[in-house]
């Protein structure tokens, strides 16, 4: 099953990223200015799909 293996390398490379990400938000000191930031530099397309996960996320935490 191939394509098992390749959904799982895939999991692990976005889990390795997002840690990346945490691992330079706590560097930064201050988190609100560094998402700020952020918010400010990310592409259009990359900030709507994390508002629409964060949107998720609130529903998920509130059902």
């Amino acid at each position: 099953m191939p394509g098992n293996r390749c959904a799982a390398a895939v999991k692990s490379r976005d889990e390795h990223v997002a840690d990346l990400m945490l691992e330079a938000l706590s560097a930064g000191g201050d988190r609100l200015p560094v998402l700020a930031r952020f918010a400010q530099r990310v592409e259009e397309e990359d900030a709507l799909a994390l508002m629409e996960e964060l949107s998720r996320r609130q529903r998920r935490s509130t059902t």
